[in-house]
């Protein structure tokens, strides 16, 4: 019989010093952090490590942490002109990974363990939240672990929101690395094009930056050479999926990836992008 618990952690294998949490259930472990809710480790009842973390990931002076899962809120990649047209110089993938969120619940049982943060803020210019005095805007983060990693994102708020959930999960290879089932059509960040395929799979080669709109409810991560899955991801609440790796050249520009860095990890990221008005809500389940 496990014994399932959540206890607090100071650091994190490079990232010394950063309050953590430890949630241990029926074998599996899980570390976030309350800088960013950031999720850094995933292990299963087996030991293995399903997420990715580069050897030289920083979160002093406003660092964002490589690797594990980043939450992207309240826009993805470089913000849209509907988000920084009254704001200058605003970080890519949002305001929250660099933030520090309030831990707001912990539950334990014989079946799973799960915590809660959340976050506020307030003066979002694009957002003017009428009749309330636009009072801040709250964003809560919920992660369950049993036999399967749950990760949930909320905001109540009616509003133009993106968001996604940046999962670096870790490979044997990256090359060959299969994601599938996949829509025929993508936009390649890389060409900076759509593109029109004849297959429902993506085989990692190189550099690859794609948004692939309205993917299905699980997808599955194979290696080149087995049969066998790597683990799934299902998820909830999405409009596309963000396939990322930077590939060799890029990686090794990177201060915060460790040499070799882009041959461990592919990024599989659940995304909500739509820019219309709407309450959030999306969830991603890692099994494996």
């Amino acid at each position: 019989m496990h014994n399932n618990s959540i206890q607090q952690l100071s650091g994190f294998g490079p990232l010394a010093g950063l309050p953590c949490y430890q949630l241990n259930a029926n074998g599996a472990r899980v570390v976030v952090s309350a800088y960013g809710a950031h999720v850094l480790s995933y292990q299963n009842a087996a030991g293995r490590e399903l997420l990715w973390l580069s050897e030289t990931a920083k979160w002093q002076h406003n660092s964002a942490i490589r690797g594990g899962v980043p939450i992207c809120w309240p826009w993805f990649g470089k913000a849209a002109a509907e988000f920084a047209a009254e704001a200058s110089g605003v970080p890519n993938h949002g305001l929250v990974r660099t933030a520090f969120w309030q831990m707001t619940q912990q539950h334990i049982s014989a079946e799973a363990v799960s915590i809660g943060f959340s976050i506020e803020l307030a003066e979002l210019p694009w957002h003017k939240n009428a009749g309330t005095d636009n009072q801040p805007v709250r964003l809560d983060y919920l992660l369950t672990l049993s036999d399967e990693l749950k990760l949930q994102l909320h905001c109540d708020a009616v509003m133009m929101q993106q968001a996604a959930l940046h999962s670096y999960f870790r490979v044997p290879q990256v090359e060959g690395a299969i994601v599938s089932p996949l829509p025929q059509q993508c936009f390649d960040k890389v060409n900076n094009n759509t593109l029109h395929l004849n297959q429902t799979q993506l085989q990692f080669h190189g550099e690859i930056d794609r948004i692939y709109p309205d993917t299905a409810n699980t997808l599955t991560l194979l290696t080149a050479n087995s049969a066998t899955a790597l683990l799934t991801i299902a998820q909830q609440g999405h409009d596309a999926s963000v396939l990322w790796n930077p590939g060799h050249i890029k990686a090794a520009a990177m201060a915060d990836m460790h040499p070799g860095a882009a041959a461990e990890f592919v990024c599989i990221e659940s995304a909500r992008l739509a820019l219309e008005p709407q309450p959030l809500s999306l969830t991603q389940i890692i099994r494996g």
